[in-house]
């Protein structure tokens, strides 16, 4: 059984993505960026409470999606670094009143994550972490094509998108037709 706890959000200000929900025959989640349908798990409820019509995203992804291939296989990892906004202390001193707050950037640890981007079609970008978490999945195939919005994906055992990005991160790893599967070559 695939986990779904990596796929959820960790969102104060949107606590509905913090958790698998069901509806129908199928269980969703999403983070906000990645979001998959597996079929109906018993141990996951219907909910009242609002949440996103991922069906609605995944049918569009899907229906905009060229054919399906393999992941490249050199995806980078996403490090940690200094937070720019209080320098790696975790705390921020306010200029009005000279009074130490928490950074809320980085949630008083002093690090971010570095977002990198991975280019898997001329002109389309996700981020590493996301393209990561979705080559996790069992025998995952991805639309590599490229389309401006959600990059639809489908494993064994249910199927998602990936957003994309517009443009690449400051740290890009540039397309290589050569690690892109069979779908995007011919």
């Amino acid at each position: 059984m695939i986990d779904l706890k990596p796929f959820c959000g960790k969102d104060e200000t949107r606590p509905y993505l913090n958790a698998p929900w069901s509806k129908g025959d199928y269980t969703y989640v999403t983070n906000g960026h990645i979001g998959i349908r597996v079929a109906r798990r018993q141990d996951v409820p219907e909910t009242e409470e609002f949440r996103v019509d991922l069906q609605k995203v995944l049918d569009k992804a899907a229906t905009e999606a060229g054919p399906l291939g393999s992941l490249p296989e050199d995806i980078p990892a996403e490090s940690k670094i200094e937070c720019w906004e209080c320098g790696g202390t975790g705390i921020n001193t306010c200029p009005a009143c000279h009074n130490d707050e928490p950074c809320e950037t980085c949630e008083e640890t002093g690090l971010i994550t570095e977002s990198i981007s991975v280019e898997i079609a001329p002109r389309a970008y996700v981020r590493a972490g996301y393209l990561s978490l979705v080559a996790a999945l069992p025998n995952v195939k991805m639309d590599l094509v490229g389309v401006e919005n959600a990059h639809y994906f489908e494993f064994d055992g249910g199927i998602g998108a990936v957003m994309g990005l517009r443009n690449p991160s400051a740290k890009h790893v540039p397309l290589k037709p050569e690690a892109l599967g069979e779908a995007v070559r011919g």
